[in-house]
């Protein structure tokens, strides 16, 4: 989720958002970036019984794009 103000047509700093109906988000409280990000792509490569693993290519408002992975607990995912 990109927040920011929806003027600027980018955003600020960008979340990770999960739903399981497609419908109602919950929004995870730290930011994958806090601040000047720009497009950004999060994409699931593979997942088991305890953890999501994603790749993410992230782009700033400085024209950097950078790749990265990182793995989520479904236990955190749990409410």
């Amino acid at each position: 989720m990109a927040v920011g103000e929806a003027k600027k047509y980018t955003a600020d700093q960008l979340y990770l958002a999960y739903s399981t109906d497609g419908i109602n988000f919950d929004v995870l409280s730290k930011p994958l970036v806090e601040h000047k990000a720009y497009r950004s792509a999060i994409f699931p490569m593979w997942s088991n019984t305890n953890d999501i693993h994603f790749g993410a290519i992230i782009g700033y408002k400085t024209g950097e794009f950078k790749y990265r992975e990182f793995d989520l607990q479904k236990s955190e995912l749990i409410n």
